[in-house]
């Protein structure tokens, strides 16, 4: 087995393989968890289910373009390439196609802890999973309202949360601003306190179990009646009876050799970390109305979130990191910056919001896993475990019919 990719989706595909006794080369030109893994928002966001292709969604995105402090941002020069990523992020915006994409993302949310806790046993990386129950705020009655239709979605579908008023929010995360006065306690919503230390120790795991990890350029996929193979940037071959694709936002170039297409682009993210912020917050809090998350982490406060569309090779907008310095502030009144890291990563996003999770139409040896958006980190042990099903033989624990990599044909 060869799975390409060592991000959290990617070790964790390896991870399950191998409980299954399968033999496991994992595949990455970084180490361990150091690319889109290492900074994201440590968020294992169950709730988190309402695609950003919703009705409507379309009339809002001039505003925050226009908008320099706004959730979104835009590359111009990148529009011709990104025009049909977006005409197929428009026609996902239906209601009845969200519909079917809320319920869809639901049966892999579902089995989010169910699938990643095992992976975590006897690992040391236990202790990094934070079992606060994380919360959502606004500020105003306007921003929960139009929000709200978004919850009570969810509640339709079982999914567990506590609404707050303003001193219910700081009776559970005093250093809060008194400007807030909605908020979400969602069940299960919990994170992790240094996602690259939790890549790093699962991979760790990996290869005290005799898994082997392989640093190399991917280039391209070569497919055989007896399995496939990969070719290297540096002209080797490793080849497997089943190759997992799950190196995120460059996994479509990956595809793109044996004739399989997919709209993916990248929505880049930033963060900022704050080593000392001088606030005791507990859980991690998104901060709906900003479009932005904090998260408590060991080595200081994490600033996570935006969108910008942009190629993979486009340099970064420090801009976007900086504001969300600004809005923290706001947030939480007693907050220190001092010393600051700031990071960007590229999140792989299919057009209609949904991960690709199954065998290439091309050739049944090639299995997918990619296209993850916001929940790469969420979803990780679902994936794997859907991954090791295909590749056994075994009947998925979860529909796969929506998440097919021949949807988009």
């Amino acid at each position: 087995m060869l799975v390409v990719g060592a991000g959290i989706v990617g070790i964790a595909c390896a991870l399950h393989l191998q409980r299954e006794g399968l033999s496991v080369t994992l595949l990455d030109r970084a180490g361990p968890g150091e690319a889109t893994s290492s900074g994201n928002a440590g968020g294992i966001a169950i709730s988190e289910v309402i695609p950003l292709a919703t009705p409507g969604i379309i009339w809002k995105v001039p505003g925050w373009l226009l908008d320099p402090t706004g959730p979104l941002a835009l590359r111009w020069r990148h529009l011709p390439r990104l025009a049909p990523w977006l005409f197929g992020f428009w026609r996902a915006s239906s209601r009845a196609t969200m519909l079917r994409h809320v319920a869809a993302t639901l049966s892999l949310a579902a089995r989010a802890h169910a699938d990643l806790d095992p992976l975590l046993r006897n690992t040391g990386a236990e202790d990094l999973i934070a079992r606060e129950d994380g919360l959502c705020v606004w500020e105003s009655e306007a921003g929960w309202q139009r929000d709200a239709w978004g919850w009570e979605l969810r509640r339709a579908h079982g999914v567990a949360f506590e609404m707050l008023d303003g001193a219910g929010l700081r009776a559970i995360e005093p250093d809060l601003s008194p400007a807030f006065t909605r908020g979400i306690q969602s069940a299960g919503y919990h994170h992790v306190r240094n996602p690259l230390r939790l890549s790093r120790l699962l991979a760790d795991a990996f290869r005290e179990r005799g898994g082997h990890l392989r640093n190399g350029q991917a280039e391209a996929l070569l497919t055989g009646p007896d399995g496939a193979a990969v070719r290297l940037a540096d002209g080797a071959q490793l080849s497997a009876r089943h190759v997992v694709v799950a190196c995120g936002a460059w996994s479509h170039h990956l595809a793109r050799s044996i004739g399989d297409r997919f709209p993916l682009e990248t929505e880049r993210g930033y963060h900022m970390m704050l080593a000392e912020p001088g606030i005791g917050l507990r859980r991690q809090v998104a901060l709906r109305e900003q479009g932005f998350v904090m998260t408590p982490m060991e080595e200081g406060l994490r600033l996570a979130g935006t969108v910008e569309l942009a190629s993979l090779e486009a340099p970064p907008d420090w801009r976007r990191a900086e504001i969300l310095v600004a809005k923290a502030r706001r947030a939480l009144p007693g907050l220190a910056v001092g010393r600051t890291s700031r990071w960007m990563g590229h999140r792989p996003a299919l057009s209609d919001g949904l991960p690709v999770i199954g065998r290439s139409p091309r050739h049944e040896r090639v299995v997918y896993a990619f296209g993850h958006g916001h929940l790469g980190l969420t979803l990780s042990g679902v994936t794997g475990a859907l991954v090791a099903a295909l590749v056994t033989g075994r009947s998925p624990a979860v529909d796969l019919t929506p998440f097919r990599a021949g949807r988009f044909r």
